[in-house]
């Protein structure tokens, strides 16, 4: 159901998958099993390349869930380095104005997102929207300079851990502690929930924001995550 390109739902019996488009400039899907099979995995991609998408990459996978997708034919694409930081001890404020943002406002993030990743790193509206409900539960932190909106947040949780699934502040805005301050206000968010630990993934490289992260109690997890793909 839906229609290509934009967000469509794929079934076969109980099997079932969703799949977008990999951002606006990246003429890709991003496809997400919900559940089946290696082979429905491998039938799903195999449609969506016949609708015309180039490749088929799946979400982030650690090691035990990427087995299914090699065995679908997908290989290794991007690598991320996955954060951890438990919760055990104060944080501090944020030290900057952070207001709670709701679907409406999803629309704006677009171009910041836009402007701090490069390429396939890039979420696109449907992937920024994928983002607000890849968890039980989860909210929208923004931030303002003079009226404009200039960084924001997607954070998550469930299964008492907290998610950071996205953060992003613009080049113009830099160097002010926005990023920070949104880091810290997630944190806050998570602990309020219950949340034992935050998880997050950076692109290996992505010196800038792994110092931040360390400077805020996060450790670099022994597991890296991996993103596969399929090329038609």
């Amino acid at each position: 159901t839906g229609t290509w390109p934009g967000q469509v739902t794929l079934r076969q019996g109980w099997s079932r998958a969703s799949a977008r488009p990999w951002n606006d400039t990246i003429d890709a899907a991003s496809l997400r099993l919900e559940r089946g099979s290696s082979e429905f995995v491998r039938q799903a991609a195999g449609h969506l390349l016949g609708l015309g998408a180039e490749w088929v990459g799946s979400p982030p996978l650690d090691r035990s869930s990427s087995m299914a997708w090699e065995r679908a034919g997908f290989e290794p694409f991007l690598t991320l380095d996955l954060h951890r930081r438990p919760l055990d001890g104060p944080i501090p404020p944020s030290g900057i104005e952070v207001l709670g943002g709701s679907a409406r406002d999803l629309r704006l993030l677009t171009p910041i997102d836009d402007d701090s990743f490069d390429g396939v790193w890039r979420l696109g509206p449907l992937g920024l929207a994928e983002a607000m409900v890849a968890t039980p539960r989860s909210t929208l932190l923004l931030t303002h300079d003079d009226g404009t909106l200039v960084g924001f947040a997607i954070v998550g949780f469930g299964n008492r851990a907290g998610y950071l699934q996205r953060i992003a502040v613009a080049r113009s805005h830099r160097g002010r502690g926005l990023g920070r301050g949104l880091l810290r206000e997630s944190l806050q968010w998570c602990l309020r929930r219950g949340a034992g630990h935050v998880l997050l993934n950076t692109r290996p490289g992505n010196e800038a924001a792994s110092a931040l992260y360390a400077s805020e109690g996060f450790s670099m997890h022994p597991s890296a995550l991996a993103v596969l793909r399929i090329v038609g």
